[in-house]
């Protein structure tokens, strides 16, 4: 007896790395997988050694029937294990994959892997839908933000990506991709303000403030910025934004606000919006007071984009002593009974009323 304890001993590690032969219609040792399962666990033995998120791509080191040996790189550190037949598709088959697994079990991850492989190959419409529907799911995905951001700074809009970007790292400080990205989108913005600034020979006549009222108010308000910064600052270039669209439970101020899990609603339920708004205009008024006001518009559209309501808000006029930096709105809603089971998209419109810029942006919920 003692001595088969001594020989288990020996030969139970070499049978946690044991290596049969593949199947021969799946895939080999070298080809890569995608990982679709939010946090796949990597496993030896009874043990779980790591886990990989979401839209990771992995090579085959090793095969043993349903499970794959692979190595994660997850910032200066190496995670090793196996990792089962269900959390990954093949890298080559991926897109057949990913639509077969979406007809039977649509998870936020899978739809989060597919838009980013559409993003991959070009089609940018159809990643950002994929991208929306995976946060309507789960707003915590953070691999559709991550690609979301991408798709906006392919087509330019610097300020979503930006936003998306930000929200993925508050997901994961340590999303190298969202860092680079951030500081890619930061530099293009920096470049199209420079180029703005160097068109701009004088104030907009949109500047209803004289130099001489920005600098009685500076003075009066003990405002050490001097009178054509407020007025670049009161005026800013570039086109109105809005940023961190979303479905809330709370709100509380500007970037302070409860999400809900997952943008699925029932009908006549009560809601609240949330964006902020960036670019706006501000008018310095004879109670030495900055106003800016704004106009706000909610449409709701179903997945035919049939409208299905629309709600017009009275405007806001907001008073500070100084120029407004981190103006946001807040609106309280009910969906509307008349929407029927299955995806809408909720569009938002804000216009500034002072320069007449306007912005919208769109967020895609379910109602069940």
């Amino acid at each position: 007896m003692r001595f088969v304890a001594r020989f288990l001993l020996v030969v139970l590690p070499v049978l946690c790395a044991a290596l049969p032969v593949a199947a021969e219609d799946g895939p080999s040792v070298g080809d890569h997988l995608l990982v679709t399962t939010a946090d796949a666990p990597l496993r030896s033995c009874n043990d779980t050694t790591g886990h990989v998120p979401a839209g990771a791509d992995l090579a085959i080191k090793h095969i043993n029937g349903d499970w794959f040996w692979v190595a994660y790189m997850h910032g200066t550190e190496t995670e090793r294990g196996w990792i089962h037949r269900a959390d990954v598709v093949e890298r080559s088959r991926a897109l057949e994959q990913l639509n077969d697994r979406l007809q039977t079990n649509p998870t936020a991850a899978t739809y989060a892997v597919r838009g980013k492989l559409r993003c991959d190959q070009g089609g940018l419409e159809i990643a950002l839908a994929d991208c929306n529907q995976a946060l309507c799911l789960d707003r915590s995905t953070r691999l559709a933000y991550d690609t979301r951001a991408s798709v906006w700074m392919k087509q330019g809009d610097f300020d979503r990506a930006l936003a998306d970007w930000n929200e993925a790292l508050r997901l994961d400080p340590q999303d190298v991709h969202a860092l680079d990205g951030r500081g890619a989108a930061w530099a293009a913005k920096a470049e199209v303000d420079f180029e703005a600034a160097a068109k701009i020979k004088k104030p907009s006549a949109v500047v209803t403030a004289s130099a001489s009222d920005v600098s009685a108010q500076s003075v009066s308000s003990g405002n050490p910025l001097s009178p054509p910064v407020l007025l670049e600052m009161s005026h800013p270039a570039g086109n109105l934004t809005l940023n961190n669209v979303a479905f809330c439970v709370t709100i509380t101020n500007y970037g302070n606000w409860d999400r809900f899990k997952k943008d699925v609603f029932a009908p006549d339920q009560l809601i609240l919006l949330y964006t902020e708004v960036e670019n706006f205009s501000s008018e310095l008024r004879t109670d030495q007071i900055w106003h800016a006001v704004m106009k706000s518009t909610i449409t709701i559209r179903d997945a035919r984009g049939e409208l299905v309501k629309e709600m017009a808000f009275p405007r806001n006029d907001d008073m500070c002593h100084t120029v407004r930096r981190d103006y946001y709105n807040s609106y309280e809603f009910s969906i509307p009974e008349k929407c029927t089971p299955g995806p809408h998209m909720l569009t938002l419109k804000v216009e500034d009323l002072l320069s007449g810029k306007t912005a919208s942006q769109s967020v895609d919920f379910l109602v069940k």
